[in-house]
């Protein structure tokens, strides 16, 4: 089906006038808007004069003294001319006016409500929504220590206490005197001898034993870590490591000697890092499962996994390339006892950092007393 040009050129007129029709429809609304602002504004500016029944009202109270007869005031007759765009510019500026003092209302609200409770519960209102923040922060800081102290005491009745002079005693009084309060913000007196209790048995308990409301909480908690190392673990191993492997055996046959024994030597350091990393975080994994055994865990403490796994990677590519020039790659078993030496270096990675750290410390002390002039030294010891 074909279509003609006269049908082409009736669209065409269509859209002409339609387009015609929209834009005399935007100029009308512009003028309803601009005519129901000036009516708002002149509301404004003008008081409101009297409605028609109090002037009729006030026309039969007038009455002559002499005579006594009344003299009625005819109203104003409405101009009949007069078009409906007044009288709907007018009900719009109404609406407008009406949903400002709904919003006002609503707005309203929240605040006449939290003083309604406030009256009915006796307490003081509080005087913005920053106080009730406050309140809300010190209900959790006062429910978080409660739930350590708890935590600490329920320990010691199950286990034996590591210091006879740990005050358990005033712990459980305060526990029992806190129990169902409610913190009155941080002032509250149930709160502050909670906390004195609680700091006295938590610092002689961690002291002697490593323990205080915090590790055990944290230690009965699931460690999320505790699952992740291990699946890092056999990620690196049982998936990352395999393909290297398949890489070493494609690079014999797809590429010349030279460059494919360059290629082996590459794959062969990059299992190493790997092997590396994977003996870093398999220690830190066994040190963070003797936390959580022996209930002196904290989640706030970062361990610093990725750093320690960068550690014992670079100290397992160090390890490969040493033991390489008195165990060349014959085959795989002579590669598989490599991979175990850089393993093998990853597990005390972090303990060799920690030397090497040690031993630089030591040797910037020196300089730095080397530097320092006698005059200044001699008044440092004064």
């Amino acid at each position: 089906m074909t279509v003609g040009k006269d049908t082409i050129q009736t669209l065409l007129r269509q859209r002409q006038t339609l387009r015609q029709a929209l834009q005399e429809l935007q100029k009308d609304i512009a003028s309803l808007n601009n005519t129901a602002s000036n009516l708002v504004v002149s509301n404004i500016k003008n008081p409101a004069k009297t409605s028609p029944v109090a002037s009729m009202e006030k026309s039969e109270n007038t009455a002559d003294p002499m005579s006594g007869k009344t003299e009625p005031e005819h109203p104003r007759p409405i101009d009949s001319a007069s078009p409906n765009l007044k009288t709907k510019s007018e009900n719009e500026s109404i609406e407008a006016v009406k949903a400002s003092s709904s919003s006002n209302q609503v707005t309203k609200e929240p605040t006449l409500a939290i003083h309604s409770v406030a009256k009915e519960t006796g307490s003081k209102p509080p005087s913005s929504i920053s106080d009730l923040n406050q309140n809300d922060v010190s209900n959790l800081a006062y429910k978080s220590l409660l739930q350590e102290a708890k935590q600490l005491s329920s320990y010691y009745l199950r286990h034996p206490s590591p210091d006879k002079d740990l005050p358990l005693q005033q712990l459980d009084d305060a526990i029992s005197a806190a129990t169902g309060k409610v913190a009155e913000g941080g002032c509250s007196t149930e709160y502050q001898i909670l906390r004195k209790a609680y700091r006295a048995a938590a610092g002689r308990s961690f002291s002697a034993a490593g323990i205080n409301g915090k590790t055990l909480e944290d230690s009965c908690m699931s460690a999320h870590i505790l699952w992740i190392l291990p699946i890092t673990i056999c990620a690196l191993v049982l998936v990352i490591f395999p393909l290297l492997l398949l890489g070493r055996t494609v690079s014999l046959e797809m590429y010349t000697s030279e460059f494919a024994a360059d290629l082996i030597w590459v794959l062969g350091v990059a299992a190493a890092f790997l092997w590396g990393s994977a003996g870093a975080l398999t220690l830190l994994s066994i040190q963070l499962a003797v936390l959580v055994r022996n209930r002196q865990y904290e989640a706030d403490i970062r361990r610093s996994p990725g750093v320690r796994a960068a550690l014992g990677g670079i100290l397992g590519c160090g390890t490969y390339a040493l033991l390489e020039v008195w165990l060349p790659q014959i085959d795989i078993t002579t590669e598989f006892f490599l991979n175990l030496g850089s393993f093998a270096i990853g597990l005390v990675a972090w303990s060799i950092f920690l030397l090497i750290q040690k031993g630089l410390g030591r040797l910037i002390l020196l300089f730095e007393t080397d530097t320092v002039p006698s005059s200044a030294r001699a008044k440092s010891e004064k």
